[in-house]
């Protein structure tokens, strides 16, 4: 998320670039949707100076229940 302050670019210019509906760029960032390869591809491509690292919490996964 900082990076995405620090890039100085409103969810609206950041959807634009992206090809996606600015809704569906909030929802992506207040987790209510999960990020799938093509929202992830993306926001790379709209972003050419991030690094996955800088846009996304790389988190251990899960143990099966």
């Amino acid at each position: 998320m900082a990076y995405l302050r620090s890039a100085n670019l409103s969810n609206t210019a950041l959807a634009d670039r992206m090809g996606i509906h600015r809704t569906t760029l909030q929802r992506h960032l207040a987790g209510v949707i999960r990020p799938g390869e093509d929202f992830i591809g993306a926001l790379l491509l709209a972003l050419p100076k991030a690094r996955f690292e800088d846009l996304f919490e790389v988190a251990p996964a899960r143990e099966a229940s």
